[in-house]
């Protein structure tokens, strides 16, 4: 396979590494939809970080993932990672990964 790497922007770049991320192999099932196995890659299907720096989703409220995940959508958080890997989000994935990590805070109460 011939070099890439002076032809693909960053965009595309970052278009090719999220289809990879996609892919069967990510953690997850397929049962999960691509949003939420995509999230789980850095964020675990527990939405628990494991650097203390990132949120622990499950303590978030639904808007406020929802706020989060478009500000780093839009460039309004400058943030390399989160910024790169949300730049493709639809407001539905956004809301659907919203939904689905403040959800666990009710499980993990009850």
């Amino acid at each position: 396979m011939p070099a890439y790497r002076n032809s693909l922007s960053e965009d595309e770049i970052w278009h090719l590494v999220n289809f990879v991320e996609s892919l069967e192999n990510e953690i997850g099932s397929a049962d999960e939809p691509i949003v939420i196995r995509r999230c789980a890659l850095c964020h675990g299907l527990t939405g628990e970080s494991v650097y203390e720096t990132w949120p622990n989703l499950p303590s978030m409220t639904e808007m406020e993932i929802v706020a989060k995940l478009r500000a780093h959508r839009s460039g309004a958080v400058v943030d390399s990672t989160m910024g790169k890997v949300s730049f493709d989000l639809s407001d539905d994935e956004i809301k659907e990964a919203a939904r689905y990590y403040s959800s666990l805070k009710r499980t993990q109460d009850h």
